[in-house]
């Protein structure tokens, strides 16, 4: 993704972003290491019985032939192979009895509860430690297994759309600054930002007993008229590696205790930043243990809803026991039906901050838009997007020794890294990018109509992958738990 400046009628300079398509750059030509490896095996069993005169059209060598035209296909930037695998893997866990689960939460010393996640083929459920800090009473998730540790934060977005074009572009910038500010903090490895379309029960809220009496007429009025409005909201994480600081850790008392100190040291230098980026200020809460399992609770059972206290947390006594059926295009959580989708196209053009609005503001649909972020230094950035560079003028340069026209796909893609690195010399940052789409209804039949009214809005816009057979790991990153795009 590259970001580039729109001047306005009013003289303000506003931030564009342009995104490249997926890479279909590899180590040789469009492959990756495992296609050259396969397709160099399959020509070396074809070739080398040559050398003692066997013949090259020999039965034996179909085998290699199909290995070999298999290895040659890419298709939005993955192989043949391991769209095979993925298929495979959901027909094991299928077969296996893996696509059903059950999840329940425990307690035990300071680890205050765990979080069951969805897990793959071999291992049903993941269990993600949920860690008190004792400050605040904010708690972070402790995936053990990969050494990570998340910060939550619930927040609501200041109005854009009728903000002035100065305060669009700040904002815009104030992003930018967040992720320059995150490759410079040692450890942060993921930030991932959702915006949460759901429909809740009317009042979302509490009244408070100090209406006056105009105001508890009006809300009367309006609770025998509304049954349930949509409530839009944020989620932002802050996920912290712990191999990356460790030194620093056992400093700070070592394992949960130093790890959390950590943890809050990012999230305070990055919540300012967030705010310059839209955040409110007054809104943004770190989610303690209680808040995580209501929000949790709540996006499989709406119903929920009516059970979280004043500060949306689920009280200890009420379980967070969930139940699971995965399908090969979707997700049946407790009492709803959902589907994940891949962003695998994003806008060829130029385009301004906000585009995405008209995705996540919807006034029937229940929609999470989940965005991760994994900051890259400029040492490696560069690298990567020179060997991208080179491998891309490498196919452009085979093309027109053999007379073919200009693969306009290369390139675009081309042009736009270029451009990519152009800004990594003025903003000395670049980041991993990847974009989810949630869709939460009923039943089937709603889901259905959803789906294909969300593809019809965002046609031209934005091209969607099904991700067939990975629905558990769409419904994981659709948890308000920061765990998308591992």
């Amino acid at each position: 993704m590259a970001t580039t400046d729109q001047t306005q009628r009013d003289g303000t300079t506003m931030p564009s972003s342009t995104f490249s398509p997926v890479s279909n750059a590899g180590v040789l030509m469009n492959w990756a290491p495992h296609q050259v490896l396969l397709g160099g095996l399959a020509l070396a069993w074809m070739i080398l019985p040559l050398t003692v005169g066997a013949d090259l059209l020999s039965v034996r060598n179909i085998p290699a032939v199909i290995v070999l035209l298999v290895s040659l296909v890419t298709i939005h930037g993955r192989s043949l192979w391991q769209l095979a695998a993925i298929h495979l893997g959901f027909a094991a866990r299928k077969a296996t009895g893996q696509t059903r689960w059950t999840m329940s939460p425990m307690a035990r010393d300071t680890t205050v509860g765990y979080l069951d996640l969805p897990g793959s083929t071999g291992k049903r459920l993941k269990p993600i430690e949920l860690v008190d800090t004792k400050f605040g009473g904010a708690a972070w998730l402790w995936d053990t297994t990969s050494g990570e540790a998340t910060a939550i934060l619930r927040c609501n977005a200041k109005p854009f759309t009728f903000r002035s074009a100065r305060e669009q572009a700040e904002r815009g910038t104030g992003w930018s600054d967040l992720m320059r500010q995150a490759v410079e903090l040692p450890g942060v490895t993921r930030i991932t930002t959702q915006a949460r379309c759901l429909r809740v029960p009317y009042p979302p809220d509490k009244p408070a007993r100090s209406e006056s009496w105009s105001a508890q007429q009006l809300r009367d009025m309006e609770d025998r008229d509304m049954q349930d409005t949509m409530m839009h909201d944020m989620i932002l994480t802050v996920t912290v590696r712990q191999a990356d600081v460790e030194a620093d850790a056992r400093r700070r008392g070592g394992g949960a205790v130093g790890l959390g100190q950590i943890l809050k040291d990012r999230v305070v230098s990055l919540v300012t930043l967030a705010v310059k980026a839209g955040a409110a200020w007054d809104d943004i809460t770190w989610l303690n243990c209680g808040q995580i399992r209501g929000l949790c609770k709540t996006l499989s059972s709406p119903d929920a809803w009516t059970l979280l206290g004043k500060h949306f947390e689920l009280p200890d006594h009420v379980p967070l026991s969930t139940s699971y059926m995965e399908y090969a295009d979707r997700i049946e959580a407790d009492a709803v039906c959902a589907r994940t989708l891949w962003i695998d196209q994003w806008p060829a053009d130029p385009v301004t901050a906000g585009f995405l609005q008209r995705l996540v503001i919807r006034p029937d649909m229940q929609v999470i838009l989940t965005q991760t972020w994994r900051p890259k230094g400029e040492h490696q950035a560069r690298k990567a997007l020179d060997n991208r560079v080179a491998e891309l003028e490498r196919i452009k340069s085979r093309n027109e020794s053999m007379g073919r026209n200009a693969d306009m796909r290369v390139e675009r893609e081309l042009e736009e890294t270029r451009s990519r690195l152009k800004e990594l010399a003025d903003r000395h940052v670049e980041v991993d990018y990847q974009g989810f789409v949630t869709i939460i209804s009923n039943d089937r039949q709603a889901l259905d109509r959803d789906t294909r009214r969300l593809r019809t809005d965002m046609g031209g816009t934005l091209h969607f992958d099904s991700m067939r057979g990975q629905q558990w790991a769409g419904w994981v990153a659709a948890l308000p738990l920061g765990q998308a795009g591992r």
